[in-house]
């Protein structure tokens, strides 16, 4: 005596067939995901890059403008010194120098801020990166103290 017992069910409902289109709408979700995250990334790097660009033009003018500021309030001084010129000028033209300072180290900030946020949406930044910007503060900082120790010895030549 063999016996083969044989289970098949008639009728499941449509279960399979719900699993399978809900895996299928899963696989479709992720996939418009995906393409949602690349554009937006290619996006975002896009204009990441346009703004590095335009903060390295916008240090570049405002060092220009730092030089302008500069020659206005030495000037003003000079004529504050032969009587043309009253004090309120001066402080003026001291506010509108340090203002310049002020928005050129901003700028420089900004690229510094704007260049690691590119390399980091181009999946490039590095350790060295951190490095290498550690370094070229470094060496740049003093830059910035030179010009404020040359306005306290233009404010006080005895020095």
């Amino acid at each position: 005596m063999i016996g083969v017992t044989l289970n098949v069910p008639l009728y499941t409902g449509g279960g399979t067939q719900a699993g399978v289109r809900q895996r299928r709408s899963l696989v479709t979700v992720a996939e418009q995901s995906l393409k949602t995250v690349r554009r937006d990334v290619r996006v975002s790097t896009r204009s990441l890059f346009l703004t590095v660009n335009n903060n390295i033009e916008t240090a570049s003018a405002l060092e220009q403008t730092i030089v302008s500021r500069r020659s206005a309030l030495d000037a003003t001084r000079a004529g504050y010194e032969v009587g043309t010129r009253n004090i309120v000028e001066v402080l003026d033209a001291e506010r509108a120098y340090y203002v310049a300072l002020r928005d050129y180290a901003n700028s420089r900030y900004d690229y510094v801020i704007n260049t690691l946020q590119l390399k980091q949406a181009a999946g490039t930044l590095s350790p060295q990166d951190l490095v290498a910007l550690n370094n070229w503060l470094s060496e740049s900082a003093p830059g910035i103290e030179a010009l404020a120790n040359e306005d306290k010895v233009l404010d006080n030549p005895a020095q």
